[in-house]
């Protein structure tokens, strides 16, 4: 049961049974058939106790009527039942991760191919290398910049910012170990 509240001089007390005794906070009803229709939007635990948010009447109606729109966009979309979209949506998130592996795994072995003719025009312990790459993935870059650890030669891979100019000293980079290159050179390179 809970505490009487703090307050009661000239504040009507609202007494559900053994649910609820609290200070009347608002609209008057007579009867709670006045309200119309109820929807409970969300609830959320504050100091342990729990608060729910709800509208009512012409506008618990109205957003039930936009979450029925929403599902039936859905279910027209993905060509599904209201009761399978839970199920549809996972299985098409669980698709989408799998292809962007596969994705991946094309730029990091596209990286490989491309690296060995990069990084083939210099013999190890060469001076460093600074490659401008356009429209690459991260994992092709991560994958290239490992491959010139491996093959012991320093490597600047700079992707230019849509619209950037191709200079190396505005273009960000990404190196294994970009401090040699900027004491060797004196430029930025990040």
């Amino acid at each position: 049961f809970c505490a009487p509240p703090k307050v009661t001089d000239n504040v009507r007390v609202i007494h559900i049974g053994a649910f609820d005794l609290t200070p009347c906070g608002g609209t008057h009803v007579t009867r709670t058939s006045e309200v119309g229709h109820l929807l409970i939007t969300h609830t959320e635990r504050v100091k342990k106790k729990l608060r729910v948010y709800f509208t009512t009447g012409e506008a618990a109606r109205a957003h039930h009527q936009n979450l029925a729109d929403v599902v039936s966009s859905l279910t027209d979309t993905l060509t599904c039942g209201p009761h399978d979209l839970v199920g549809v949506v996972e299985k098409q998130r669980a698709t989408i991760k799998r292809q962007k592996q596969t994705v991946g795994q094309l730029w990091r072995q596209l990286a490989e191919a491309e690296g060995k003719t990069l990084l083939g025009h210099g013999q190890a312990g060469d001076g460093p290398l600074v490659l401008e790459l356009r429209d690459k993935d991260p994992a092709y870059l991560s994958a290239l910049s490992n491959l010139a650890q491996g093959a012991g030669r320093p490597v600047a891979i700079a992707q230019p910012a849509p619209a950037a100019p191709a200079d190396i000293n505005s273009v960000p980079v990404h190196t294994n170990d970009a401090g040699p290159l900027r004491r060797e050179y004196g430029r930025a390179t990040a």
